[in-house]
């Protein structure tokens, strides 16, 4: 299979610091930084904390993604 994109929405005041993907083998394939959502300062979007498109990313059994939050 292949991750083409997705999507993270926290709650009001929450950050998503980070999206790591890890393979089988415990290492870490891709890191994505993500942020705060509006009207907090520094969010870029209402509805989302991170969203990822025009991914590439070929998935296999034992992948993982680990998402790194931080609340309010």
């Amino acid at each position: 299979s292949t991750l083409t994109g997705f999507s993270i929405q926290a709650e009001q005041g929450a950050r998503v610091v980070k999206v790591e993907f890890i393979d089988s083998a415990g290492g870490v394939v891709l890191t994505i930084d993500g942020n705060y959502r509006m009207p907090t300062a520094g969010g870029t979007s209402m509805y989302y904390n991170l969203e990822a498109k025009g991914l590439s990313l070929p998935v296999t059994k034992g992948f993982s993604m680990k998402i790194t939050t931080v609340t309010a």
